[in-house]
């Protein structure tokens, strides 16, 4: 079954107003938020990841790809939104610190292969949250997408799958930022 995660992150784009630049690499950077940085953006959306690319995870990783995360990243090479609040992992390309070329995904292979100690087998981290640093997992066995502490495999929460997740994490985090980005109350968790 194809997902469409075109149409499941196009709620990200209501933030345009706040500006929006396409850089030459593909790379989707919507709604400044000079409060936070003078170059800072509110959602990032990295270009589709071509297949080669896909190929190297899988073999640095050593672990098959789900489809439906490999659909996603057939879509979208990861995404940073709501200011780095949620961050789902792609293939960095780049690690220079200035112009375009620095801005690219979180590296799914690196940030995987740090913390895998931590969780079984099973487990892929995909991402993170940003307020308490609590991992993202794709639970390889069920397909299920778990938020785990940093550092451990206990769960905090879950979802039946990577659509799901991705539909109730944009859907809970929107009503917590304003037209600019700017967060209503700093002080509240953005994690579930």
């Amino acid at each position: 079954m194809t997902i469409n995660f075109k149409e499941i992150i196009k709620p990200l784009f209501q933030w345009k107003q706040g500006g929006e630049r396409l850089l030459e690499n593909g790379t989707n950077l919507i709604c400044r938020v000079p409060h936070i940085a003078p170059e800072a953006w509110f959602h990032i959306i990295y270009p589709k990841i071509e297949i080669t690319s896909l190929n190297e995870i899988e073999k640095e990783l050593s672990i098959l790809l789900p489809d439906d995360f490999r659909e996603f990243l057939l879509t979208t090479n990861g995404i940073n939104i709501f200011s780095d609040s949620l961050r789902i992992y792609g293939k960095r390309y780049s690690y220079v610190r200035e112009g375009d070329n620095a801005i690219q995904p979180y590296d799914l292979s690196m940030h995987h292969s740090e913390v895998k100690r931590y969780f079984p087998d099973k487990y892929l981290v995909i991402g993170s949250y940003n307020w308490d640093g609590s991992h993202i997992v794709y639970d390889l066995e069920t397909n299920q997408i778990h938020r785990c502490k940093r550092y451990s495999s206990n769960e905090l929460n879950s979802w039946a799958n990577l659509k799901t997740f991705l539909i109730d994490e944009i859907k809970r985090l929107t009503p917590l930022f304003d037209e600019n980005g700017i967060e209503y109350d700093e002080d509240l968790p953005t994690t579930p």
